[in-house]
């Protein structure tokens, strides 16, 4: 995925966006051959960026732990693991290609893989000029969004709410509770 594009160049171009558009937590990019690259954001400008490659019955997750201050990116530590994972079977990837008609597809509530929190993902599928598929995806995590959701105040009186298209109701603004909570 943006082959031309090294991890320093990649976390740079992507890494702006989840920090300017709060609440979203991590950003995906997926491929049909089951390529992946993440980028979460850890906090006091860190960021894990995690690429996926499928090897055979095995998938090889290569993090790479940085520290962007202003256009300065800085790689910190490097490591590898194996993992039980395909980005082809994670709920953003198969929604966004059951759905190439939407402008964007929102999963139900579910575990995230990496943090292991609950949360939703905004995900767009599209093809590139090889006839290779694509998924882009941003992870929203719910505790996050009701974080973000409490400080929001529309008028005095108002509120703002999220709601499932099953209408669950996932935050309130204002210090209401959800039922979740």
């Amino acid at each position: 995925l943006y082959e031309g594009l090294d991890d320093a160049r990649f976390l740079a171009l992507f890494a702006p966006m989840l920090r300017h558009h709060l609440p979203v937590s991590s950003m995906l990019l997926g491929d049909t051959d089951g390529n992946e690259r993440m980028i979460l954001e850890l906090g006091g400008e860190h960021y894990t960026l995690r690429t996926t490659t499928p090897l055979g019955d095995s998938t090889t997750h290569g993090h790479t732990e940085w520290s962007m201050l202003g256009d300065s990116v800085r790689e910190l530590r490097r490591w590898n693991e194996p993992q039980h994972y395909d980005t082809r079977d994670r709920p953003w990837f198969l929604g966004a290609l059951a759905h190439p008609d939407q402008d964007t597809y929102w999963t139900a509530p579910y575990q995230l893989f990496t943090t292991h929190e609950p949360g939703i993902t905004a995900a767009r599928s599209w093809h590139d000029r090889h006839g290779v598929t694509h998924v882009i995806a941003y992870d929203v995590l719910l505790a996050d969004l009701c974080r973000y959701l409490y400080l929001m105040e529309p008028s005095p009186r108002g509120r703002v709410f999220v709601l499932t298209s099953d209408d669950r109701m996932l935050g309130l603004s204002g210090g209401a509770r959800t039922a979740s909570d």
